[in-house]
């Protein structure tokens, strides 16, 4: 299986917890790119290689608790517009722009997002995508850059074939994570998008001991257009 590189532009907002200096940037961004490279191995070698590329300072505070975690990446949003003012300097570089917000956690209690975001689309063989991921305070210390950067890298455009339309699609390959009432025994969640191995990176909470990856996620993460 190859390597791939991903590459990483850090953008702290003002406020954000270890983001006073820039050594707390440095060492916050270090610390999130460190465990996704420990995580996103197998057999201890990597195959997909994340890379500090920038870190970017923007003069404006972006509280998470205002908004929903949905809300964070919807286009013309706080922290999209601070991406796409970022994207502009580095001349629109492919790769993972985290973008660290202010705040407890966003206002639905989760403490992370991220997605991928279109920036040419032609047809579902010819587009591509930037990473876009959102850490509020909450996320400090933990493994959730590691997850959120799974829902970039899943992330590509398929045709529905119930109707022939385009879709976005970002199944995780381990999926997908259900939840049954306990009462009635009825399905009542299911996420083709998240895995539903409680041990796996991907489930979609994250503990800090669930920090496995398989082949097929691995191979799936390759196949996207931002892993370089």
């Amino acid at each position: 299986m190859p390597i791939y590189t991903v590459n990483i532009y850090g953008i702290f907002t003002s406020g954000v917890a270890s983001g006073s200096t820039v050594a707390q940037r440095r060492a916050r961004l270090e610390d999130d790119v460190r465990r996704a490279n420990e995580i996103w191995r197998l057999n201890d070698e990597n195959r997909i290689n994340f890379v500090i590329a920038r870190r970017f300072i923007i003069n404006r505070t972006v509280n998470a608790t205002n908004m929903t975690s949905d809300e964070a990446l919807m286009n013309g949003s706080a922290p999209t517009t601070i991406i796409n003012q970022v994207r502009n300097m580095t001349n629109n570089a492919i790769g993972i722009y985290v973008i660290y917000l202010s705040g407890n956690g966003f206002s639905n209690d989760a403490d992370s997002v991220g997605g991928a975001e279109p920036i040419s689309f032609v047809d579902e063989n010819n587009y591509q995508f930037i990473g876009q991921v959102a850490l509020t305070d909450a996320a400090l210390n933990s493994d959730l850059f590691a997850h959120e950067v799974g829902h970039v890298l899943f992330a590509r455009y398929i045709t529905n074939p119930q109707n022939n339309e385009i879709i976005y699609n970002d199944d995780d390959p381990t999926g997908p994570y259900t939840e049954i009432d306990p009462n009635t025994g009825d399905l009542i969640v299911v996420e083709p998008y998240h895995s539903r191995f409680t041990d796996n990176i991907m489930y979609p909470i994250t503990f800090g001991t669930n920090r496995n990856i398989t082949a097929a996620q691995l191979e799936l993460a390759g196949t996207s257009n931002i892993a370089l």
